[in-house]
């Protein structure tokens, strides 16, 4: 998270478009999770209907627990909002 704060505090130097744009991105990013983890439920709905389809479900279980996860960026794009308020 220090490495974070860190690159937050360098584009704040940067002006405030390095700013916004570093925001739009972390924000897109966040998006297309959201996108990925309502395509991989959705795709559980086809697979759970075929037999010894039991791996491939717990595949995308796992796929959907990783992307949940998504390394913080919620936490993240909610510090940067509070650190450049």
């Amino acid at each position: 998270m220090e490495r974070f704060k860190g690159k937050i505090s360098s584009l704040a130097e940067g002006g405030d478009r390095r700013l916004r744009y570093e925001r739009e991105r972390l924000y897109n990013k966040m998006k297309q999770l959201e996108a990925d983890i309502a395509l991989l439920e959705n795709n559980i709905g086809f697979f759970s209907k075929s037999k010894n389809a039991e791996g491939m479900i717990r595949e995308v279980n796992n796929k959907i627990t990783k992307a949940k996860r998504g390394d913080g960026f919620p936490d993240r794009k909610d510090r940067f909002d509070r650190q450049t308020e």
